[in-house]
């Protein structure tokens, strides 16, 4: 269990809200921080809420990838197997139009994004089995208060209450125990991981993350070409109605959030799974990504294999899918507006591993780069 002093507090602050709607309005109230944290004091029943009766079985949208003379998507859908699915290089539009409702001021904006090495990236959230394999202390937590955002406590359930230097102890314990070379280590480190653990800065150890071999938390681009999968519209399930805040029946087919989640995680694979055939890509568990939070508009395309180096001490880093307890417009695929601080944790933050694979002309590359 996590100490609960008054140090951590201070810098624990999960929800720096790097939010600059186009229209000025205020967003949701954020995530909910370390000073709102609490131990369990009772069981939550953790049996799905009861199924909505539709006419038919909902069927996603065809997958309709962004394709132009200069950016053509990798073919569909990707190779996946138990834990793992193969993403081809190719190009996508990140970002969003700017007549997507909720847009942010920075960050969202179009460009055409191109990446030279096939992805290979966890088919679901890291789950509590997964992180708890490679030696590391399960940190998930069930919160007292019903209102927040709390973990559910089963082997296939998201691992929680993570910090974004937690999250690549874990990746460097997989690439250990795959015999891979570690893209990043924390630095300057106090505390134990899943435990306390609160660092200073991240060393990273390639000059390029796309061209590391090993495991690693995915860049801000990398997640949002696996979370659209063909798709150009605000979920991979079709499109926003409104302004998010109410119910959108069909992005409930593919998430957990505030309308259907009873305000925890659920076991990983339970909705549709997206075009490229990965799961829980929006909502459930908020997810880790490489990049800093956001202050100014993404650079003129066209891109590729946007920002690989990372920033070794900045103390903030983005979360991307949104959370269980999020509000539709909270899980749009192109929105990046939440940021949290690199030592902060909270129940329902997680990751998911990505891991780019050697081309053929690349040295040293194995026959089976898997």
């Amino acid at each position: 269990m996590r100490p609960a002093t008054a140090s951590v507090v201070a810098v624990g602050v999960l929800g720096l809200l790097l939010w600059c709607c186009t229209t000025g309005e205020a967003p949701a109230p954020p995530p909910p921080s370390n000073a709102e944290a609490s131990a369990p004091s009772a069981a939550v029943d953790s049996s799905p809420p009861a199924p909505t009766m539709d006419a038919a079985p909902f069927v996603l949208p065809p997958a309709a990838p962004y394709d132009s003379p200069t950016c053509h998507h990798g073919a569909m859908p990707a190779k996946c197997d138990d834990r793992w699915c193969t993403l081809p290089k190719g190009c996508f539009l990140m970002g969003t139009p700017e007549t997507e409702k909720i847009r942010a001021r920075y960050g969202e904006e179009q460009r055409e994004v191109s990446f030279t090495h096939d992805l290979l990236i966890s088919k679901h959230e890291t789950t509590q089995a997964e992180w708890v394999a490679v030696g590391l202390p399960n940190p998930s937590r069930v919160e007292a208060r019903p209102e927040l955002i709390s973990d559910c406590l089963e082997a296939r359930c998201p691992v929680g209450n993570i910090t974004w230097y937690d999250a690549w102890v874990f990746a460097n314990a997989e690439n250990d125990r795959a015999g891979l070379e570690h893209c990043a280590e924390p630095q300057e480190c106090t505390g134990t991981p899943g435990a306390g653990l609160e660092c200073k800065r991240i060393e990273q150890r390639v000059p390029d993350l796309y061209k590391c071999n090993g495991y690693r938390l995915p860049t801000r681009s990398e997640y949002e070409y696996a979370a659209r999968g063909g798709t150009l519209t605000e979920f991979y399930s079709g499109p926003m109605t409104d302004r998010g805040e109410g119910r959108e029946p069909h992005l409930e087919q593919i998430a957990w959030l505030t309308q259907n989640s009873g305000h925890r995680t659920h076991p990983v694979g339970q909705k549709l799974a997206n075009h490229w055939g990965l799961y829980d890509m929006l909502g459930n568990s908020g997810e880790w990504v490489t990049e800093e939070g956001i202050g100014s508009p993404n650079p003129e395309g066209p891109l590729v294999d946007f920002r690989g180096v990372l920033n070794p001490t900045d103390d903030s880093a983005l979360i991307r899918g949104g959370f269980a307890n999020a509000p539709p417009w909270g899980l749009r695929a192109g929105g990046r507006s939440l940021a949290g601080i690199r030592n902060a944790w909270s129940p329902g933050q997680g990751v998911r591993l990505v891991r780019s694979l050697p081309n053929t002309t690349d040295a040293g590359a194995a026959p089976d780069a898997k």
